[in-house]
C-alpha cells in the first residue's frame, strides 16, 4: 500500500490495510524561488473487489466512490483524525445509530443542498439508505456493511448527491414517498428469454379537455358567436368580413380545440417488445391518423433510465427518459414523461424491466461529469 507513492508526498494522513486505502497530501511549490507552496489531498486505493491500485486527488476519489467515502467517515468517526499507525478498529459490529449520525453528517456533500433542503427530506434520504443496507437489523458484521454499502449504491448516492426527485417546490409527484429500496438490475440475456411483451398505457383526461375548451372559449367560441349571428342576419359586408376572417378563426379553433383540448385525450403506450428487441412509446387518438406518432428504440441500445426535474421552464415537474447514454439524455432518447406523470407507473420499476440502470439525476451537461451514477 505505501509502496509507489509519489516521491513529493509530504504526509500519509489516514491508513486502513483492511480496506485497501490510504489518505496522503502532496506538497507543491511555485515560483521563481520556489518559495510559495500548497498541499493537495489524494487517495491511493482499491475499488471494492478490484485488483489494481488506484491514485485520485480526494475530491475525485469522494465523487466516483461513495459508499467508500461514507465507509472512511465511519471509521473517522470512530477513531477521530488518528494517524495511521493508532487506528485499528475495523472489526466491531457497525450499529444502526452510528451510520445514522454518519449520513446526516455527510448529506448532500457534493451538491450543497443540504443547507436548503427541509429536516423531513432530508431524514427521507438518511432513513432510505440505512433501511437498505440494515432493513430490520440493527447491527452488521463489519465486512457485510461495507458489502451493504455497495450494493445499496443507488440510496447511498441519492443521498450524497442530493436526489433530485426530492424538491420542496414539487408540484407533480410522480412516485409516492416510500420509494422502497433499489429493486435487482435484470441482466440483457433475462430480456432474450421472455416470450411476451410489457405494455403501459394511459388515456388522456376527458375532464381535462373539457377544462382547456372551457377556459379558451372567449378565444374561439366568440368568433363562432359572431359568425351564427351574422348568418341570422345577413348583409353583403358582413358575410365579405367573415370570409377573409375564416382562415384565422380556422387556426384558432385549430390551436385550442384540435390541439390543446385534443391533446388532453391522447392515449400513450410505451411497449417493450422482447421477441423483436424494441421498446416503442406512440400516441394515438380514437384511430385518427393525424395524431398517430410512434417512435422506437433498439433494447440492446437503453442505458438507463432518468427521472429529473426539468428545470425553470416547468418548476417542480419531473421527466422520464429512457436514454441512450449512461450519462447524456439527449437525442435518441425516449420521453415518457407524459406517460407517467401522473404516479400510476413506477418508472424505477420501469428500470427493471428494461434491465438497465435507474438513475434519479439530471444528465451530464447539469450534473457532476466524473460520478459513474450520472
Amino acid at each position: 500500500m505505501l509502496m509507489d507513492l509519489p516521491a513529493d508526498v509530504d504526509q500519509v494522513t489516514f491508513i486502513s490495510e483492511n480496506n485497501d486505502i490510504l489518505f496522503y497530501t502532496v506538497e507543491y511549490r511555485i515560483g521563481i524561488d520556489a518559495v510559495h507552496q500548497y498541499e493537495s489531498e489524494f487517495v491511493r486505493f482499491k475499488p471494492y473487489r478490484g485488483d489494481k491500485w488506484e491514485n485520485l486527488r480526494l475530491s475525485d476519489w469522494r465523487n466516483e466512490n461513495g459508499p467508500d467515502y461514507v465507509l472512511t467517515e465511519l471509521m473517522k468517526r470512530r477513531g477521530g483524525g488518528c494517524e495511521s499507525d493508532e487506528f485499528d478498529d475495523y472489526s466491531s459490529p457497525v450499529f444502526k445509530e452510528e451510520l445514522e449520525q454518519v449520513l446526516l453528517e455527510s448529506f448532500a456533500v457534493f451538491t450543497g443542498q443540504g443547507r436548503y433542503l427541509p429536516d423531513r427530506q432530508k431524514l427521507d434520504l438518511v432513513y432510505r439508505a440505512m433501511d437498505r443496507i440494515f432493513g430490520d437489523g440493527v447491527t452488521l458484521e463489519y465486512d457485510e456493511f461495507r458489502g451493504r454499502l455497495h450494493e445499496g449504491s443507488t440510496e447511498v448516492y441519492d443521498l450524497l448527491l442530493g436526489d433530485c426527485r426530492i424538491n420542496r417546490k414539487k408540484t407533480i409527484n410522480l412516485l409516492s414517498p416510500d420509494y422502497g429500496a433499489s429493486k435487482q438490475i435484470r441482466p440483457k440475456e433475462w430480456w432474450l428469454e421472455q416470450e411476451g411483451g410489457v405494455s403501459y398505457s394511459a388515456r388522456g383526461s376527458v375532464l381535462g379537455a373539457f377544462v382547456i375548451a372551457l377556459l379558451s372559449s372567449p378565444l374561439w367560441g366568440f368568433p363562432l358567436i359572431v359568425i351564427l349571428s351574422v348568418l341570422i342576419n345577413p348583409s353583403a359586408e358582413s358575410i365579405v368580413i367573415i370570409l377573409c376572417m375564416l382562415p384565422i378563426m380556422g387556426v384558432t379553433w385549430f390551436i385550442f380545440l384540435a390541439g390543446a383540448a385534443a391533446g388532453q385525450l391522447l392515449r400513450r403506450v410505451l411497449t417493450i417488445d422482447f421477441d423483436r428487441g424494441v421498446v416503442t412509446l406512440s400516441e394515438d387518438l380514437f384511430g385518427i391518423g393525424f395524431y398517430d406518432v410512434s417512435e422506437s428504440l433498439k433494447l440492446s441500445k437503453v442505458k438507463c433510465v432518468r427521472i429529473y426535474e426539468a428545470g425553470q421552464a416547468a418548476p417542480g415537474a419531473d421527466r422520464v427518459k429512457i436514454c441512450t447514454h449512461e450519462y447524456f439524455g439527449g437525442r435518441g432518447s425516449l420521453d415518457a414523461t407524459m406517460l407517467f406523470e401522473r404516479g400510476k407507473f413506477d418508472s424505477r420499476e420501469l428500470a427493471e424491466m428494461l434491465g438497465v440502470k435507474w438513475k434519479p439525476r439530471y444528465p451530464i451537461k447539469t450534473g457532476n461529469p466524473s460520478h459513474p451514477e450520472w
